[in-house]
């Protein structure tokens, strides 16, 4: 995943139905169902492992295993 990816957000739990991204300016999470769209801000971060993704007007920090890439090419 690189910068400027769309990405579809959604749980890795079948139970769940959303996931939460991590917001550093509230220093809280927020909650985005499963399927938004968003696109990649920063690709995966080491040592902690997050994706930066820009969704719903926010840049949210998730585990990459709630993003999937969208196949943009057809």
């Amino acid at each position: 995943m690189k910068r400027g990816d769309l990405v579809t957000l959604r749980s890795k739990h079948v139970d769940f139905k959303g996931a939460d991204g991590w917001d550093e300016t509230i220093d809280d999470y927020i909650w985005v169902p499963n399927g938004s769209i968003g696109m990649c801000w920063e690709p995966e971060q080491v040592p902690n492992g997050k994706v930066c993704v820009l969704v719903r007007g926010r840049v949210l920090w998730f585990d990459p295993l709630f993003s999937v890439n969208i196949d943009e090419t057809g």
